[in-house]
């Protein structure tokens, strides 16, 4: 039985309130309904909201000009390592299950409120954004299997069409992961690019504040209302080129999985893509070395306290990799840095400007069980710190879907999102 549903277009929901076509507290009562009738397979939900959530929702409808806001009116999952204030943040963890409410909101969730979103609640995430520690929820294709982690409640919440919004966060493979695993898009702009004021640190180097929506476009359009004045706009400039990297990472893939992959290049050519494939500059393996270096270390000074709490309070996978850190010298931290930022440069200096790197987003659909799955196809990605958009492709043999990671330069991340819809419009014509 499966429990996936679209949540809506993201921007026809915004227009729709804004012309008074639709009622934002009609909207997110509709809303509330779904999740009292699947949440409770699903698992997405680690508070709920009901109360504080209609109250802005009304107050909004009552306030000013609807076009002032570009997110008027719509519901946003928050995943439970950023702070909403008034509710407590539980880091998926038994160590906060006593934690009181948070007294401010972080710096996403306060724009995000400035552009008219709801936050309906909070969604359960890993013990700490780590890849470890026990999490209830279900991917809603199959809740048998994972929604990957770790936000896993924020990508199951929007698969299940809870809410057609959700921030989540990325250190390693955590935005794009449960996308691809429960079949919705997300987009995880350039590293560094959203404060992450207000937000459970993991590795301030890699951390990330992502979006999630039905398609890439709605997680895209999540983004561009909240984006920073910093980034650049979007140029216009068409594609030059997509390109699909060799390197030996992918003889991970599933046999099947390959395949489709090579049908959505076939389709995006089909469709008057230029499509070229080029071995990876550097290395993969690389890049996800340096990355683990890096974010244990920097696990180890953040999170160091948490070997305080003795066995049973936090789970044994996290305790390991902070130990892993603190053991880990500043003099091998500063060369897997260098090495890094090297071969990041090495790498883009390959592509132009408007090229985007298509990759397949994971070896294989989602596993049966509670890991947070294999980030290998996601992590080299976010090392070198430029946007990803997950994009649903193909649905496998067994109805699980399947996604493609499309990825451009560091800061072209407007310049990607206003891309994302024509890469789209091509693979649903597969």
């Amino acid at each position: 039985m499966t429990f996936a549903r679209d949540p809506g277009s993201v921007a026809s929901l915004v227009a729709d309130m804004q012309q008074g076509k639709l009622d934002p507290v009609d909207l997110l009562e509709t809303y509330i309904s779904r999740i009292d009738q699947v949440d409770v397979e699903v698992q997405a939900w680690r508070v709920v909201a009901h109360d504080r959530a209609l109250e802005d929702a009304k107050r909004l409808k009552e306030g000013e000009d609807p076009a002032k806001f570009a997110l008027f009116g719509l519901p946003v999952g928050v995943k439970d390592i950023i702070d909403v204030a008034g509710v407590p943040t539980r880091n998926g963890s038994p160590r906060c299950e006593t934690a009181p409410p948070a007294t401010a909101d972080a710096v996403v969730v306060a724009d995000l409120r400035a552009a008219g979103a709801i936050i309906l609640g909070k969604t359960h995430t890993t013990e700490y954004a780590h890849f470890g520690g026990p999490y209830p929820t279900r991917n809603p294709h199959d809740l048998a299997r994972t929604p990957g982690g770790s936000s896993a409640g924020s990508g199951a919440a929007v698969a299940a069409g809870m809410v057609p919004a959700a921030l989540g966060t990325q250190t390693a493979g955590s935005v794009n992961r449960p996308a691809a695993y429960c079949g919705v898009g997300a987009f995880k702009p350039s590293s560094r690019s959203l404060s992450i004021h207000g937000v459970t640190s993991f590795s301030p180097h890699f951390d990330t504040i992502g979006t999630f929506g039905h398609r890439a476009r709605d997680a895209a359009y999540v983004f561009c209302a909240v984006a920073p004045r910093f980034l650049a706009p979007d140029s216009g400039a068409p594609v030059t080129r997509l390109i699909a990297l060799d390197d030996p990472i992918y003889a991970a893939a599933e046999t099947n999985l390959t395949a489709n992959f090579r049908q959505t290049l076939a389709r995006f050519a089909s469709t008057g893509f230029q499509v070229d494939r080029q071995s990876s500059p550097v290395p993969f393996a690389q890049f996800v070395a340096d990355h683990k270096t890096i974010s244990e270390y920097e696990l180890g000074r953040g999170q160091g306290h948490l070997l305080d709490h003795g066995p049973g309070v936090v789970n044994t996978i996290l305790i390991e990799a902070i130990e892993r850190g603190l053991a880990t010298t500043e003099t091998t931290y500063k060369k897997a840095r260098q090495s890094l930022f090297g071969n990041a440069r090495t790498f883009w200096a390959n592509f132009g400007p408007h090229d985007i790197i298509v990759a397949p987003a994971v070896p294989d659909v989602a596993p049966i069980g509670r890991s947070t799955g294999d980030p290998q196809f996601i992590t080299p990605f976010t090392a070198v710190d430029g946007p990803i958009a997950t994009i649903p492709t193909l649905w496998s043999a067994g109805g699980l879907p399947e996604c493609v990671l499309t990825c451009a330069q560091p800061g072209a991340d407007l310049w990607l999102a206003a891309r994302v819809p024509a890469l789209e419009e091509a693979i649903r014509q597969l």
